[in-house]
């Protein structure tokens, strides 16, 4: 959501050096360091997200993938608030999240869920196969792009 009505500022205390860095590196990638920060902030707590998932050993068929009628990806509440739980990230984080995020982190843990040796998700197969998307850590982004 960019629409200034549910937008905020973050302060960050840092030192120069540091924010010279985050600066030039935001640069690098083609963005404001504010954008930069809350991908790299999103990352985060995705990778801490899957971490934990990948851990607990509950399985990704827990999280009782659907697809809705007007497409988009529908999961069990209660296994996510279980997750975000273990990972330490408030448990309605992913219930506030654009549906965008929720199909990012759902098909990331797939993804991870599959490289490490997991069963396949009929559910989630269907959904990547009519999206033409591939789960490989080479189109990881075209990943995103397609589901979200």
């Amino acid at each position: 959501m960019t629409d200034p009505q549910y937008m905020t500022k973050i302060f960050v205390d840092t030192t120069k050096r540091k924010k010279v860095i985050f600066i030039k590196v935001a640069e690098r990638q083609g963005k404001k360091l504010g954008d930069w920060v809350m991908d790299v902030l999103t990352e985060h707590l995705k990778a801490q997200f899957i971490d934990a998932a990948m851990k607990s050993g509950i399985s990704f068929s827990a999280l009782e993938l659907k697809r809705r009628e007007d497409g988009w990806v529908e999961v069990n509440p209660d296994t996510m608030h279980e997750l975000c739980r273990l990972a330490k990230i408030p448990p309605h984080y992913y219930d506030l999240s654009s549906e965008e995020d929720l199909a990012d982190i759902v098909f990331s843990l797939y993804a991870e869920w599959k490289k490490q040796g997991g069963t396949p998700d009929a559910v989630a197969e269907a959904i990547l196969e009519e999206s033409g998307v591939h789960l490989a850590p080479e189109n990881k982004e075209e990943s995103r792009q397609a589901l979200g």
